[in-house]
Parts: C-alpha cells; structure tokens; sequence
C-alpha cells in the first residue's frame, strides 16, 4: 500500500513539475490551442476547442476586435500607420501599406475581415482575413492573420493575438480556427503546420537575367513546344481564364497536385488583380493552360536599392502541371518571362521574394543554380485552434493568400 501511494504520488508530483515547466519554458504558445512540441499524447486531428476559452493573454479591455468595413476613414487611415512603423522590424526595409491598399486586400471575400486594436489605435494592430483550407479531403475556413503590428516599446503582440484569435471565432462562429504566418524564426513551443525557408534576388530587365548581383535565369526558350506556347496576363477582359483554377490546371485538379491547399476567395483574388497588387500569368499550350504564376506587391522598399529605394514582388504561389521532359526548366522560364513582363511595366521593381512552399521551391531551386539568394530566413505556418494528424511536406502545399 505504501508503494503504491508513493508511486502515484511520484506520478503526481511529475505530471505537475512537467506542466510548470512548460507554463515557464513556453510562456505564451503554452496557453495557445495549437499543436505543441511537447505534446506527449496526441489527439485526433480537427478542432481544438469546440468553443474559444480565453487564457491569461486575453484582454478585451486592451484590444478591441471589429469588422474592418465597420471602421472609420480615420481608424483605418490609422491602422495603416501602424503598419507602416511597426509591422517591418527593420532599418532599411519598410512597408508602405496605404489604408487604399489594405482595403483593396480585405475586400471580395465571403466571410468578414476583423481587425483587432488597442482603442486608440497607437499601440498594436492585427488584420485578418477569411482563407479557404483544404486539408486531408476536408475542407474549412480560417482566418489568415496577415499582419500584426505593435509599438515596440509597449509590445502586446501577443494579447492581440490571444484576443484577436479569441474575439474573431466567437463573432464568426463559422470560423472557427486562425492560420498565422512568422515570417522570420518559430514560434517557441508550437508545431508549425508547415515550415519554409524565404529567398530574395534582385530583379533587373536591362538583360536577359533577372539579377545584377543575383540572377534568377534567363528566358531563350519556354520548351520543345515553344511554337505553341506562350505566357499571358490575366485580366479583367480574360478573367474567365482564371474561373476553373479552384478545381484544376490542366488535366490536374488542385488537390491531386497538393495535399493542402489554402486559398481566398475569387473575388479578393479579382479584387487584388483588379488593383494592380496582384499579377496572374498562365502558361498555355495552344488554349490549355499549364502552368500559373502569382506574383504580388509586397508593398515594401529595400532602401539601398537603387536611387529611390526598391519596390519588392513576392511569388506567392505557383502551379506546374507541364509534362515534358524538361518540365521543371520550362516552368522557371515561365516564370522569368512572367517577371520581365512586369517588370517592363514597372521597372520600379528591384527585389522578388519566395517562400520555397508548393511549386515554389522548383522556382527557387532553379534560381539558386544561376546565383545564390542574397540572403534568405526561416519561418513557419501555424495553425490555431486546428491540430492535422501527420505532418505536412511543404512542396505538397499551396497557399495562395
């Protein structure tokens, strides 16, 4: 009897000094409904909480969460200030979010976009927006939180995203789990749904490369069959093009390409192209297409590029169903003749960005044989309140978001 009391209490005592020294080790992510790293029993995959629970980061007297076309001219005119300060912790890259931008962004979705504040909008800011997810053969809605902002001398980072998490699922009980994006390192005590490394290259047109210091490739031929291929811009007088790209490319569908696939809806797509933030280019043989690229306005300036500073695209996502041989040249050539197009545009633009998830890493993969990346980080998806059962290779992702 003796024994047993001793083991049980031993048992006890463990279990306790196991979760102090998670609460102390992981001082946040530890009150987060996410997958943990120290997770010794793992559950079933779905929802976390039925219901949202509000943990000791929670503070709705702080930070108050609203839908975004609910706020005034000056409440957004603020938030894109914040933004603006604060969302880029850096000295030589900055942001230039204007409040039209970031609502050409948050427009043309189905579900609300929130965003969360302290009441005088001075301190700290998040936005999120609604994303399709395709997972595992199910299919839900998120909220993408894609930026957040703080004041870095009164950072409550992360009340704001205990509570925009928290306020958001309880107003839109339909949406009921936030997909979050750290764009640099990982988040202490949390499994990341999926990590990517980011790469950046310079952009020149004067030549045949895109790159002076750093070339991503030269486009002298799009493949065998360059007679009947070409690359063509989306817009809106040939949007129908783009109507089928939720159910397949080619003779593809999107989720034999992807075992997860994370998208917004079609009219925030038609909105952001519409705006002149997003560039849609498909690669046709003949009338099939087979390839797509999406390359965005990051709406950031290296300041020691160039005289003025220079503006940065982003390829958020790309698709590659081209069967032939040299498949994988021909869709980078794609994509370099994609960028030139734009970029005779707007030669403006001086940096591209890639996070090598999806069919982005063949497009990264490929740079890097010309010229390494002028310098790359490490980050992380994280799925809130949404735990997968295995975890996800990122060349099977697609987050077009």
């Amino acid at each position: 009897m003796i024994l047993e009391q001793y083991v049980f209490f031993s048992l006890i005592f463990v279990i306790a000094a196991y979760f102090l020294y998670t609460r102390l080790r992981y001082p946040f992510w530890s009150h987060m409904p996410v997958s943990h790293t120290y997770d010794i029993v793992q559950f079933s995959k779905g929802s976390i909480q039925a219901t949202p629970k509000q943990n000791k980061y929670t503070n709705p007297v702080q930070v108050k969460t609203t839908s975004f076309f609910e706020l005034s001219d000056d409440q957004q005119k603020a938030a894109s200030q914040l933004f603006n300060c604060f969302y880029i912790p850096s000295d030589v890259i900055f942001s230039t979010l204007s409040p039209e931008i970031l609502k050409t962004r948050l427009s043309g979705h189905l579900e609300t976009p929130f965003v969360s504040a302290d009441p005088s909008f001075a301190v700290g800011c998040a936005v999120s927006y609604p994303v399709n997810m395709i997972c595992g053969g199910v299919q839900t809605v998120a909220n993408y939180l894609a930026y957040l902002a703080t004041d870095r001398n009164q950072n409550i980072s992360r009340s704001l995203i205990s509570t925009h998490d928290f306020n958001t699922r309880i107003t839109n009980k339909e949406v009921n789990s936030t997909l979050y994006k750290k764009h640099v390192g990982k988040c202490a005590g949390a499994k990341p749904l999926v990590e990517f490394k980011t790469s950046v290259f310079y952009i020149n047109v004067d030549g045949k490369d895109l790159g002076t210091t750093t070339t991503i490739g030269s486009t002298n031929a799009l493949g065998s069959t360059a007679k009947a291929a070409h690359i063509i811009q989306i817009y809106k007088s040939n949007w129908n093009l783009i109507q089928d790209i939720f159910s397949s490319v080619g003779d593809q569908s999107l989720t034999n390409m992807f075992d997860f696939v994370a998208m917004i809806d079609m009219g925030a797509l038609k909105a952001r192209v519409d705006a002149n933030q997003l560039f849609i280019h498909a690669y046709q043989i003949g009338t099939q297409t087979v390839a797509l690229y999406f390359i965005e306005d990051m709406n950031t300036l290296y300041e020691n590029v160039a005289d003025y500073g220079g503006k940065t695209l982003s390829l958020v996502a790309s698709i590659n169903n081209i069967r032939e041989p040299e498949g994988i040249q021909v869709f980078y050539n794609g994509f370099v003749e994609a960028v030139h197009k734009i970029s005779k545009q707007n030669r403006d633009y001086k940096m591209m960005v890639i996070d090598d998830v999806g069919h982005n890493a063949q497009i990264v993969e490929q740079a890097k044989k010309r010229k390494p990346a002028i310098f790359e980080t490490e980050g992380g998806y994280y799925w809130i309140n949404y735990k997968v059962d295995a975890p996800i290779i990122g060349e099977r992702c697609l987050f077009l978001i």
